[in-house]
């Protein structure tokens, strides 16, 4: 056993994939490297620049509302160390958006032409109004209406992100107690009466919050394709690859397809017929599924995991031992 070879599994990783160049195409002598984080940064900076570079303004507005550069330098952080996690969520087409936009516009219409009908009697309303909650007289002191009346100067949206806080005057929000607008005890009276602002105004917003979620889910998920794609490139171009590639390529190499993948794992069992991974709680999903496709066959080879869950470490990078 003293013969045996002991490394990492990024070692080993490293190991494979000179041995066998040919088979999982990468170069010999690409100098290796752990400090991608400027890098990342930088792609970060080029994908959020060249996003907004083209986009109309307002919706560019609504994407910023929602995420900020370091949030999305967060993002590709994670994006890169997590290669094998998949995009969660809803993610819009990007020739979806469009559609949205104008069903935002012919809301924004409905909604602008009941404002300058109701807003004169939407300031008489709140003025006698009974019962208000104190957070939104202070709302009401401080120019809500007056921004309202700004939003819809124009017969077009000037901007896609609505006036602060103006949600509250949605049907939706306005008569219910978490709504912040009247008092519980008010509403249990019945001070609160309906206007015919509320209801247009509360599809606006609706769509509104529809076009901010679909626009920044489309805007990040776009930089995370961006950031897996380009790193490796950008790596490459300096003749350089990450600790993460030695595994992504090693993993990428043993999926291959017309039986390269499986000749690859054969000649690797031929050359390593037992193996033995020690601390296994501590391996990410990627370094997993390598050993599993090595040795998963059935076959004479023998992997051996020690490991013990009460002591990961590394949940942080993608240890799970599940």
């Amino acid at each position: 056993i003293d013969k045996g070879a002991v490394s990492t599994i990024h070692g080993f990783a490293h190991r494979v994939l000179q041995q066998h160049a040919l088979e999982t195409g990468l170069l010999f002598d690409l100098e290796l490297t752990g400090a991608t984080e400027p890098l990342a940064r930088e792609i970060a900076d080029d994908y959020w620049s060249g996003f907004f570079y083209d986009l109309d303004p307002r919706l560019a507005s609504l994407v910023r509302q929602g995420v900020s550069p370091a949030q999305l330098r967060a993002l590709t952080q994670e994006a890169i160390r997590r290669p094998d996690f998949s995009l969660a969520g809803e993610i819009a087409a990007e020739e979806e958006i469009p559609a949205l936009v104008q069903e935002y516009c012919r809301l924004y219409g409905e909604a602008r032409a009941c404002w300058q009908e109701q807003s004169e009697n939407l300031a008489r309303y709140f003025i006698q109004a009974e019962g208000l909650a104190a957070s939104f007289k202070a709302l009401l002191e401080h120019g809500l209406l007056d921004r309202l009346a700004a939003f819809f100067s124009q017969s077009e949206p000037t901007a896609f992100a609505l006036p602060n806080q103006a949600e509250l005057l949605a049907e939706e929000n306005i008569f219910q107690p978490e709504g912040k607008v009247f008092t519980a005890t008010a509403l249990k009276k019945g001070l609160a009466q309906p206007n015919p602002f509320f209801a247009p105004w509360g599809g606006l917003v609706s769509q509104a919050a529809i076009l901010a979620r679909r626009s920044q889910a489309l805007f990040l998920a776009g930089a995370a394709r961006s950031i897996r794609a380009e790193l490796p490139r950008r790596l490459l171009a300096g003749q350089q690859q990450s600790f993460d590639q030695l595994l992504t390529g090693l993993d990428r190499a043993l999926q291959g397809g017309q039986g390269t993948g499986a000749q690859l794992a054969q000649r690797i069992r031929a050359r390593f017929p037992v193996a033995l991974i020690d601390e296994f709680q501590d391996t990410d999903p990627i370094q997993y599924r390598i050993f599993r496709t090595i040795y998963g066959t059935g076959g004479k080879e023998a992997l051996f995991l020690i490991g013990d869950p009460k002591q990961a470490i590394y949940a942080f990078r993608g240890a799970d031992i599940h």
